[in-house]
């Protein structure tokens, strides 16, 4: 283990050594280099001058002895919006505005343009030496101008007519901007026509084929309160059916006799039928008549022997009791199973009928709905062509 890590720690040092060796010899070529250039610069430094002020002298003469540039400012302070008609509003975003004015400002269409309104007046002015800077003065929509040129009185003309050409550079463009606005309006307007058209002649269609006052009546009270009747009807004739089928024929016998005896009481409650309240009266009449003479032999029994005949006695009068009231007790039931049929045939219908009123008020709902939907079209449409025109 040890004759091989030897070589491994002297490898190291051996890298370590070419690195730092590297290393410095990068430094000694900056410092030979910053040496030679720092000696040249103090030797040959009165040159670097003397091109300063070769230069210098350059530009002062060229501006001395050239031909003279004057200058002319003006002031603009645009608007950054411009009311229309209808409340409407030209605006634009302040934080492109102001770049955008100052671009159009000094653009190339605005400048010739103001060249040639004043090329009459000075026909030897050279127009390449003309130009304009445009500055914004800071938080306003104050534009400064200034305006270079090589003769006074065309330098002045030139950033008036520079001010005027952008004026009328600028309306230009809304005039541009309001002929396509005119031209959608008019368009609009008629469409709207065809669809205020289109929407009269549908609603005189459905008009046509519909009745307006059959659907006016319907959406009343009318046929609500026909549905209410039929509904209470076919609860009460649920509420009958129930109780005949689910009580025994006594207490169905002793309930039609109070309702029949309040019916007599209550004048405005209509009476059963009559057939039925007979039968009625007679098994209950037979049921009471048992119900006194089995009373009264019960009694006697306690004085008298069964063969006794007055016991003999009661005891066929309480069979032939008993054998009427058994015929008015099938005669009931017969009748109570017809009523109840009959009622079963009166639930159908009454629910045939409630079903198909629904029907037809779902039929009256939506037409209405949609002669609702046809008008408020018309009304729509009707208001926009209006507001258009005004």
């Amino acid at each position: 283990m040890s004759d091989q890590e030897v070589p491994r720690t002297q490898s190291l040092h051996t890298h370590h050594g070419v690195q730092s060796h590297s290393r410095s010899d990068a430094k000694a070529r900056f410092l030979i280099k910053f040496h030679r250039y720092r000696r040249l610069f103090l030797s040959k430094w009165w040159v670097l001058l003397l091109m300063a002020a070769l230069g210098a002298g350059v530009g002062f003469a060229i501006c001395y002895f050239g031909p003279p540039l004057f200058e002319s400012y003006g002031q603009m302070v645009v608007g950054v919006k411009v009311s229309i008609p209808e409340n409407s509003v030209y605006s634009e975003e302040l934080s492109n505005f102001l770049g955008t004015q100052a671009a159009l400002m000094q653009s190339g269409l605005v400048l010739s343009r103001a060249v040639e309104s004043i090329r009459g007046r000075f026909p030897k002015l050279d127009a390449n030496r003309l130009s304009m800077n445009v500055m914004v003065l800071p938080r306003t929509t104050i534009f400064q101008l200034r305006a270079t040129g090589p003769d006074p009185d065309a330098t002045q003309q030139f950033l008036q007519a520079a001010m005027e050409q952008y004026t009328a550079l600028k309306k230009e463009m809304r005039d541009q901007s309001s002929d396509i606005t005119v031209a959608g309006i008019s368009e609009s307007l008629e469409q709207l026509q065809r669809d205020a058209t289109n929407a009269n002649n549908a609603i005189l269609e459905f008009q046509r084929t519909n009745s307006i006052v059959f659907l006016e009546q319907q959406q009343g009270n009318t046929a609500a309160q026909f549905l209410v009747t039929l509904k209470q009807k076919l609860a009460a004739l649920q509420l009958e059916y129930g109780l005949l089928e689910n009580l025994t024929l006594d207490q169905n016998v002793e309930r039609h006799q109070e309702e029949a005896n309040e019916a007599l009481s209550d004048t405005n409650t209509p009476a059963g039928a009559p057939g039925m309240e007979s039968l009625e009266s007679e098994y209950l009449q037979a049921r009471e008549a048992i119900v006194l003479l089995q009373a009264e032999k019960k009694e006697l029994s306690h004085d008298l022997q069964p063969a006794h005949p007055k016991m003999i006695a009661l005891s066929q009068q309480i069979d032939q009791w008993q054998r009427l009231m058994e015929v008015f007790r099938k005669n009931c039931q017969d009748q109570l199973d017809s009523r109840k049929q009959a009622l079963a045939y009166q639930i159908d219908q009454t629910q045939k009928s409630i079903d198909q009123q629904q029907e037809e008020a779902l039929k009256v709902s939506r037409a209405a709905a949609t002669f609702d939907q046809l008008k408020a079209r018309a009304q729509e449409v009707q208001q926009l062509y209006d507001r258009l025109m005004t």
